[in-house]
């Protein structure tokens, strides 16, 4: 049995501040996250809402009882993704699975078939009507390698993954909170900031902790068709998704999982906090996107570091009559040129 994590309630915020702080105007000019679609497994979602009207694709439950959140985590959390006043990606599409219940418990067999569904999911749409994204704003200290196979399968299918690092923080990097599917290496794992990008005490500290993102006194949807400020790492997570699905939709084609790390890796500003609670630093969308240094590829591999990260090409790298060629597109995107292919004119277009 696992649970969502502890959340804490306040009155400190009567607005959606994180859209502003989280610099998303400028990447609104490009995209507002219209047609992705997002899974959030969780304790459901309250279809009345006006945030989501128009844009649930559909809810399912796998704990029993109604597919609506009778606890209010799970809308809170989708609100973040894609709440109409309160979401960074405010047109994408949602897709609720249900696994908890209204005391916030989540049974970790629910878990793992809503992980297996969203593949059943996929496997009956069309591209552009798959789920690219999920978030699982839950976890336990308890480590449960079945879930770890479910995935492992899922990530491999295209899907990145989201989840809360725990909040079971004591103010120090130095203790070790491990928390599950947050320790995964498949997962995008996110602690927990204050407004001042400061870490928040409660976040849990741990090998796994990929990134921060705001989760402190965060307004998003309730049930009911109201608002509420909530604090934890189940905010953070929703939140880094957000901005990853509009890195997305400016990219102009799906990316894969390890296009989408990348992706946030180049808006993560690096502070000075132990990494086992930071990760690779702060998501900051404000600034200016740190684009590659430098990249490693090896003749016949198709895996290739850009500034020390291990990433995944179609194609390797060749010597053909003492000349090497390499795949361009990825060198290009990781410098960040967009690449386009017209195949009527037989022409690719590299530009920024």
């Amino acid at each position: 049995m696992g649970t969502i994590p502890a959340f804490y309630e306040s009155d400190a915020a009567v607005s959606p501040w994180h859209i502003e702080a989280a610099g998303v105007a400028e990447h609104w000019k490009q995209s507002r996250g219209a047609g992705i679609v997002v899974a959030v497994i969780d304790t459901g979602i309250d279809p009345r809402h006006p945030d989501f009207s128009g844009r649930i694709v559909e809810m399912r439950t796998f704990e029993g009882g109604s597919v609506n959140d009778e606890n209010g985590h799970g809308t809170h959390v989708a609100g973040i993704v894609a709440g109409a006043r309160t979401g960074l990606a405010p047109e994408a599409r949602l897709v609720s699975l249900k696994v908890g219940d209204s005391k916030g418990r989540v049974d970790t067999e629910a878990a793992k078939e809503a992980l297996r569904y969203v593949r059943e999911f996929n496997g009956q749409r069309d591209p552009a009507d798959r789920i690219r994204y999920v978030n699982c704003s839950f976890g336990s200290p308890a480590i449960d390698l079945e879930l770890w196979v479910v995935i492992k399968e899922l990530v491999k299918s295209g899907v990145s993954i989201f989840v809360s690092a725990g909040n079971s923080g004591d103010g120090s990097a130095d203790t070790w909170e491990p928390n599950f599917p947050g320790f995964f290496p498949e997962v995008i794992c996110l602690g927990a900031c204050q407004q001042d990008f400061q870490p928040a005490k409660f976040s849990s500290s741990y090998d796994g902790v990929d990134f921060m993102a705001f989760g402190v006194d965060v307004y998003s949807c309730w049930p009911g068709g109201g608002y509420k400020a909530l604090s934890g790492t189940s905010m953070a997570s929703p939140m880094a998704l957000g901005m990853c699905l509009l890195l997305e939709a400016a990219f102009g084609r799906p990316m894969t999982d390890d296009e989408r790390y990348a992706a946030l890796m180049r808006y993560a500003r690096p502070t000075s906090g132990n990494p086992l609670m930071v990760g690779h630093g702060v998501l900051d969308y404000r600034q200016s996107p740190r684009f590659a240094t430098e990249i490693t590829m090896t003749v016949g591999s198709s895996e290739f570091l850009v500034n020390g990260q291990q990433q995944q090409m179609e194609g390797v790298p060749q010597i053909i009559a003492d000349r090497l060629y390499v795949p361009v597109r990825y060198v290009a995107e990781a410098f960040g040129a967009t690449v386009r292919w017209d195949g009527e004119k037989g022409q690719a277009r590299f530009y920024r």
